[in-house]
Formats: C-alpha cells, structure tokens, sequence
C-alpha cells in the first residue's frame, strides 16, 4: 500500500514479472538454452484504475511480436469483475549470460510462441 491508500505503482511490474516466467515456463520451458535468456530493455506500464487491497488480479500475457533478437510481451491486470486495471509491455531481449552479450531468438523458441499464439490457448487468460 502507498500513501494514497491503493497498491503501490511498483507491485505492477512484480505481477507482469510473475506473468511472464509462467509464459515462458508453460510455453517455451527449457529448450536446452540454459545460459541463453532475456533481458528487459524497455518496459512500459498504464494504470486505468486504482488497484485496492484486497482485490485480486489476474493478470494475462502474449508475445505479440517476436524479432531477429528480441520479443515484445504485452500484459493486462484486470479484477474479478474483469475491470482492466494495468496493462503493459516489455520489449525482451535475447542475451547469453556467458558470453554477455545479445543473441539471435533461437528457431525453437519462436517456433513455441508461435504454435501456442496461434493456437489461442491463452486468449481470455
């Protein structure tokens, strides 16, 4: 809680956070890339409502677009009513820890994404 009563502006980016590792985890796992992720390079969050305690929040995510080295993620934050209360973006960038540096969106990553997106399987998430 902020001062102003309501959850503070930072918990936003904590539940795209824990949005986007259950996308990746249930849709593209492991891949055998372990020393290859991402890195958030930009992000961007919208409030469209004040976000009071207790309410609880189901918070949706899909890549909408997957380039040569990154992907963009976009999530919405809506209340049990299905208010929207936060939606946003984060632009991901591929990178190899290791080596530190960006790298190409392997073939069987953007492969996943585009089966699951295609499929729809997260629509109404």
């Amino acid at each position: 809680m902020d001062a102003g009563g309501h959850v503070h502006h930072s918990v936003a980016l904590c539940y795209f956070e824990e949005a986007r590792e259950a996308y990746w985890r249930c849709v593209v796992g492991d891949l055998g890339d372990n020393d290859i992720k991402y890195v958030i390079a930009e992000l961007e969050v919208k409030y469209h409502r004040r976000i009071l305690y207790p309410t609880v929040i189901e918070v949706g995510a899909k890549i909408t677009q997957v380039g040569r080295k990154h992907l963009v993620m976009e999530y919405e934050g809506s209340s049990e009513a299905r208010d929207l209360l936060i939606s946003g973006n984060t632009l991901l960038v591929k990178f190899d820890y290791r080596k530190g540096i960006s790298v190409r969106v392997p073939l069987t990553v953007s492969s996943a994404i585009s089966t699951w997106e295609e499929l729809g399987i997260n629509k109404g998430s």
